[in-house]
């Protein structure tokens, strides 16, 4: 892997640290007005892919 890609993925990683971030550190019960249980699970898997197939490419 180029270094480059490697610095774009880091990058984008770290994008979506952040936003996840920004949604844990809402209050709990903001949190939960914010999404149901029906967008949130899909959301936090989607996240949860993304993780897994960054931490995969890197091996």
């Amino acid at each position: 892997m180029s270094h480059d890609l490697i610095l774009k993925k880091l990058e984008q990683m770290q994008k979506l640290l952040h936003e996840l971030q920004q949604l844990l550190d809402l209050p709990f019960s903001q949190f939960k007005n914010t999404f149901t249980n029906k967008e949130f699970i899909p959301l936090y898997n989607h996240y949860i892919q993304l993780i897994q197939k960054h931490v995969a490419s890197q091996s």
